[in-house]
């Protein structure tokens, strides 16, 4: 008998008519401020969302308009959801729950999640790489995820570019 395996992997390049990440002195770039929750990608036809890859499932990231970053100390970053001036979800991210970690000149969010859902059963991941760029905030989404699709294994990798205009207070 053989094992089947499938398998794909995807590495979108950084746009190159983008302006790059703002280069840190430090390993942890200032992203604070307010993003507009829905962004832009290589693909224009699709509209990211920057609350789904901050939290997938567990936030209302279809109704939020924006999204707020403060960097409360050197272990914690505030997340807010906003919709208008109404807040619809907050979180504390921290450094000692290995849910953010600064890393080459990027704020890191990493988040995971199961799935069990038509036919499919695995796990996925995404490392979430947050910078800032002019009037934007930059987000390298590499993800991953292994599992059954139909009882077939099968697993994945991919590296996407997006951005998400900076907003006033």
């Amino acid at each position: 008998m053989v094992p089947l395996l499938g398998s794909c992997s995807f590495h979108q390049p950084f746009p190159a008519e983008w302006k790059p990440p703002e280069s840190s002195n430090t390993a942890c770039p200032n992203i604070d401020g307010k993003y507009l929750n829905e962004g832009e990608g290589k693909d224009p036809q699709y509209k990211p969302t920057l609350a789904w890859y901050l939290f997938r499932q567990s936030a209302p990231w279809k109704e939020t308009t924006h999204v707020s970053f403060t960097r409360k100390t050197d272990a914690s970053v505030e997340v807010i959801l906003w919709n208008g001036n109404k807040k619809l979800f907050q979180r504390d991210l921290r450094t000692d729950e290995k849910e953010v970690s600064c890393q080459e000149g990027f704020l890191k969010i990493n988040t995971r999640e199961y799935v069990s859902d038509g036919g499919a059963l695995g796990k996925e991941w995404s490392v979430i790489g947050l910078a800032r760029s002019q009037d934007y905030l930059v987000v390298r989404n590499e993800s991953g995820a292994v599992g059954l699709f139909f009882l077939f294994p099968v697993a994945g990798t991919a590296t996407d570019w997006y951005r998400f205009r900076a907003i006033g207070e």
